[in-house]
């Protein structure tokens, strides 16, 4: 019975994606997963016309707007969404690259602190003629 409820939403999804489409609805709420997608279907050489009922699904039905939501969506979504597999793996290949360069940020934030932290420390020390403003 779940399956059963799993394909009959699946087809609910799809049917409300295309009245949407069809009713005018082709803006998709500007959001980061909405331009991320768009960027990747013309890397993919893929309209924006062909994105709509993906975008709809993903975004307009499913609120998956911030690049981290992505993470919550599993294989078993994407497939029920019926979203392209070679759009899948471009759009986790793009949040991977994202996730990587924010960690180097983070990371590189971390070692400038620190490391600017004991220059400081050292800088403003007092000068009592003791190495550093140790103390004895």
């Amino acid at each position: 019975p779940a399956a059963r409820l799993l394909c009959q939403s699946s087809k609910v999804d799809d049917l409300l994606a295309e009245q949407w489409i069809r009713s005018g609805a082709r803006d998709v709420m500007d959001c980061e997963v909405t331009r991320l997608v768009r960027d990747l279907c013309r890397q993919l050489n893929r309209s924006d016309q062909e994105v709509l009922p993906h975008l709809h699904r993903i975004v307009t039905l499913n609120w998956i707007e911030s690049l981290d939501d992505l993470d919550l969506v599993s294989e078993d979504h994407w497939a029920d969404w019926e979203v392209p597999e070679r759009l899948v793996i471009s759009i986790k290949a793009a949040v991977s690259a994202r996730r990587q360069d924010m960690m180097k940020a983070s990371l590189g934030s971390a070692v400038t602190w620190l490391w600017g932290g004991s220059a400081r420390s050292a800088d403003d020390a007092p000068d009592d003629g003791t190495p550093n403003g140790a103390r004895t």
